[in-house]
């Protein structure tokens, strides 16, 4: 029939008021735009438009239509027109049941009579259902055959796919439909989708495959579902996921069919960045960790990460993979990728074994290169492997070279000696070499002259206004200097220091003899907690090289605070009250000390001592000096000597290693110099600054033709030139303050750099000498 054919015979049936047994008048319609149109006809010249998804007809969500219902609601229409709208998506969704005789709803609907003088018409609008009544009602009583209208006119070319989920499946595409009364209601708007159209409904049962205008596909397995719709899927595994994440994988699937684009969108990244998810990795979901593993097993490729994890199936084996995967497959260009990756890790544990694995490697260079420093016992164990390879006998020169830019709070510390004056940068070196040893010397270095520094009372007061904020660190000497200086930067390398200067804190160096706060009416702060590190060292943690690490973690802390206070003073001073020394702890178990004058106070386990009342010898010994404070005297030790005293200023280990611990009170550099270091945030540098480098002599070993030379600044320099027998340097910046220069077909022999540094041609000139790289007898390092 026609369109126009069917629209005259339901024109008829309703102007004429026909009577009929038989009510119901079925419509099948092929072409979406033709069952539009009828729809809209019928609507039209209807008394009411009646869908099985109805609340009276469907009473919840996810159930069958209750045909009693529908007669009790098509009575109370008699003799009217009316229009049955989804019977057809009701036969898609039950035609199992349908096929039942003790179940079937559909065919004693078809088949009810009604009065011989009944007017009521059922217009029955089926859209692509036509084999689908054929299979439900296959004998049609000759009386009913002529109220079976097959609109045929128009030739259809679109086709539909469904696919069907059991609601037993929680994680669909966004867009799907939930339960068949939802289907009802809206199939004509979900149809639009045409070839990703998915349901779900526990009535999945009597739900039979289909292929015709319509495709009906029951999703038994969400896997084969996948598979069926992902190219070259034939590599994939069921046992990657497990049913429920492949179930939400399913979700994001959509119109992708390369499944590495699903991964993507599932990773919410547009490029598969391991550096950045690995970085991401405690706060993605079990899901997203796993689907990294199956972006390794369909791209495994030669890097560290998807050479380890290739053949991980757990994503809690991931973090102690990548871990351990190298000491058993080292590969040195492996080395970066992983230490960046697992450094990434914020809650990885590194127990015993691990650091034993580490400490069993022969190269220390190598040693050093699997540490990724980023955690506090990394990077005890970096200083303990140190400790060892300085008493052992490397140089500073091949300890720098095996940390590379590693561990940059150690570098500042002990390396960085800019902004030292000359007769204390070579103590200092001295002083911090022994204290990473952690072994009293047997050759002491001569104490510098204090002459050139003055009093912090009286510098202090040129730099104090009613803008300033001072912050007072407790037993912070200048042996911090350079890392705070390192750390301030690290901050801002904008930031403006107005002034930096060493000054002499009181004697003894004690804190009750150094309050000078108390003497400044302007805002302050003291901080406690480096002093009480320093005594103490940290609670239940008896490892030395521990309790150093963390007196790096507060001087970074500091610097941080100083910067922080600048957003709110105008002017921040950093400075203390005196410093500390571990020599002097050493010293105290390791020289027999001296006797007190009678009747005299030893103090600071003998590091000075108070004089009893009426004392009148005011001397100046070698070993201390006579000094006053208030209406009281005291000796101060200028050395590492001490008056006699018991205590255990530090104690051992089960290794026979000294604890942490460090005392103050005497006269050494380390207690007695401390820093002023003025920061302004206004203040502008003059135009000719001072610029410092190190080292000044150093090695430089030929890779290949190339050889490469690492300068260490006292301040951030943006752009630099150097230049050696005419040969200009390649200069590469590595942080702000520290440049690399590289230089191609250089002799073996010494070279001196003329450098420009931010447009200032330097002084001074930094110089290296050239060598091949290779194994040197007695070279701790074999050859690196």
């Amino acid at each position: 029939m026609t369109l126009d054919e069917v629209k005259e015979r339901i024109k008829n049936e309703i102007d004429n008021k026909i009577p009929s047994r038989f009510p119901l008048r079925l419509i099948f319609v092929n072409n979406m735009e033709e069952y539009a149109i009828i729809k809209h006809f019928l609507m039209d010249n209807c008394e009411e438009a009646i869908s099985l998804g109805d609340d009276d007809i469907c009473e919840t969500e996810d159930i069958y239509p209750n045909f009693t219902k529908l007669k009790s609601k098509i009575d109370k229409y008699r003799d009217k027109p009316l229009l049955l709208l989804s019977m057809g998506e009701y036969f898609r969704f039950s035609l199992k049941r349908e096929l039942a005789k003790d179940k079937s709803s559909f065919p004693s609907f078809f088949r009810d009579m009604q009065d011989v003088n009944s007017k009521t018409r059922v217009f029955v609008l089926l859209f692509a259902a036509n084999n689908l009544f054929d299979q439900i009602i296959p004998i049609i009583n000759e009386r009913q055959e002529e109220h079976i209208w097959v609109v045929d006119d128009k030739v259809n070319t679109e086709t539909y796919n469904i696919f069907v989920f059991s609601d037993q499946y929680k994680s669909l595409p966004d867009d799907y439909t939930k339960g068949l009364k939802s289907w009802l209601n809206n199939w004509e708007a979900d149809l639009k989708k045409k070839n990703n159209i998915v349901i779900s409904t526990r009535l999945i049962n009597n739900i039979i495959n289909s292929s015709d205008i319509i495709d009906i596909k029951v999703i038994v397995d969400i896997f084969d579902y996948i598979c069926s719709r992902i190219d070259n899927s034939n590599t994939f595994n069921k046992e990657w996921l497990a049913d429920e994440q492949w179930e939400q994988v399913n979700s994001r699937i959509k119109d992708e069919t390369d499944f590495n684009n699903v991964i993507l969108k599932i990773l919410n990244t547009q490029n598969f960045d391991h550096y950045q998810i690995f970085a991401q990795w405690n706060s993605l979901s079990d899901l997203q960790k796993n689907i990294v593993l199956v972006w390794y097993k369909l791209n495994p490729g030669n890097s560290y990460c998807g050479t380890a994890l290739n053949a991980v199936k757990n994503i809690s084996e991931v973090n102690n993979t990548l871990c351990d995967f190298i000491f058993k497959n080292y590969n040195e260009k492996w080395v970066k990728e992983r230490n960046t990756v697992i450094a990434s890790f914020k809650d990885i544990k590194y127990d015993d074994a691990y650091f034993e694995r580490i400490s069993a490697i022969e190269n220390p260079k190598t040693k050093l290169s699997l540490l990724t420093f980023s955690t506090h016992e990394e990077r005890t164990c970096a200083l303990k492997l140190i400790s060892g390879l300085l008493r052992n006998g490397a140089s500073h020169e091949n300890i720098q070279d095996a940390l590379g830019s590693n561990y940059p709070l150690f570098q500042q510390y002990f390396f960085n000696e800019s902004y030292y004056p000359v007769e204390l940068k070579t103590y200092f070196r001295w002083y911090k070499h022994n204290k990473i040893i952690n072994r009293f010397p047997n050759k002491e270095y001569k104490i510098p002259d204090y002459n050139p520094y003055d009093s912090r009372f009286s510098t202090l007061k040129k730099y104090v206004n009613e803008k300033t904020f001072m912050l007072w660190v407790d037993g912070m000497g200048i042996e911090w200097l350079s890392l705070l200086y390192g750390q301030l930067y690290a901050v801002n390398t904008k930031l403006h220091v107005e002034k930096s200067l060493i000054v002499k804190a009181l004697l003894p160096t004690e804190t009750e003899f150094n309050k000078q706060w108390e003497d400044f009416s302007t805002p302050c702060e003291k901080l406690d907690r480096l002093d009480a590190l320093n005594h103490k060292g940290i609670p239940d943690d008896n490892n030395y090289f521990s309790c150093i690490d963390t007196q790096f973690e507060i001087i970074k802390e500091i610097a941080q605070k100083a910067v922080a206070l600048l957003q709110k003073y105008e002017r921040v001073i950093v400075t203390a009250d005196h410093g500390s020394s571990r020599l002097a702890a050493l010293a105290f178990h390791d020289k027999p000390g001296f006797k007190a004058p009678e009747n005299a106070k030893p103090l600071g386990y003998g590091r000075f001592c108070e004089l009893p009342t009426g004392f009148t010898e005011t001397v100046h010994a070698e070993n201390y000096e006579y000094v006053k404070s208030g209406d009281k005297a005291y000796y101060v030790i200028k050395n590492y000597e001490h008056f006699s005293v018991s205590g255990k200023a530090v104690s051992k280990d089960q290794d026979n290693e000294a604890r942490s611990g460090e005392i103050h009170g005497g006269k050494t550099p380390e207690e007695y110099l401390v820093p002023i270091i003025v920061l302004n945030q206004s203040f502008q540098p003059q135009s000719t600054i001072y610029i410092a480098f190190n080292p000044k002599m150093q090695t430089a070993y030929k890779e290949g033709n190339t050889v490469t030379v690492k300068l260490d600044f006292n301040v951030g320099i943006d752009t630099l030139e150097a230049s050696t027998d005419s040969i200009k340097g390649e200069c590469k910046r590595i942080s702000s303050h520290t440049w690399e220069i590289q230089y191609k077909n250089l002799n073996k022999k010494t070279y001196s750099m003329e450098i420009t540094a931010d447009g200032h041609l330097l002084e001074e000139k930094a110089s290296f000498e050239v060598q091949s790289k290779g194994i040197t007898e007695n070279d701790l390092f074999g050859g690196i």
